[in-house]
């Protein structure tokens, strides 16, 4: 109860990867920034209780936001591609005649996934957690599939973030 942080789950198996402690607990909701940041506005309800039971035990009270940041960018660019392909095989696979507004709320997803991808890209070969030559390849493959961003021309988009999808296996 006097410990809090984010966690990252595998939503298959409920293990646990990775663990980051926090500052305080959090009543309020949780943002995610364009560069894969979560931002966390802190009420440390728990801990305020925590503190009145445990004084010696519990550090003090701070407040405030704290901000989780990815470390590995290219992670972050892989998720983002992955996600971008599987919103669009999902739009692909809708009829253009009765969900046209579903098909362009996920291209309008699709297109935010390939900007988040591509700045974590460039942030990531500077890092040197991605090769120069990988992040060429992946943002070849991003505009062409960016370019091809229409209900008519997905089953193409698709392609061509399922082949940047697959350079991360």
């Amino acid at each position: 109860m006097l410990h809090m942080g984010m966690g990252l789950l595998d939503r298959e198996t409920g293990k646990l990867w990775y663990f980051a402690e926090g500052r305080e607990d959090s009543a309020a909701m949780s943002a995610v920034g364009p560069d894969g940041s979560i931002y966390v506005a802190h009420s440390p309800i728990r801990r305020a209780v925590g503190k009145a039971m445990y004084p010696e035990l519990t550090p003090e009270l701070t407040g405030g936001i704290s901000r989780f940041k990815p470390i590995r960018l290219d992670l972050l660019a892989r998720d983002a591609i992955c996600a971008a392909e599987a919103h669009g095989a999902n739009a692909s696979a809708l009829s253009q005649t009765t969900e046209l507004a579903a098909i362009n709320t996920d291209i309008r997803q699709i297109k935010v996934l390939i900007k988040q991808a591509g700045g974590a890209i460039t942030r990531a070969v500077s890092d040197g957690d991605m090769t120069a030559e990988d992040a060429g390849t992946l943002g070849d493959l991003l505009e062409q599939s960016a370019a091809n961003l229409t209900p008519a021309n997905l089953d193409v988009a698709v392609t061509e973030m399922a082949a940047a999808c697959g350079m991360f296996d």
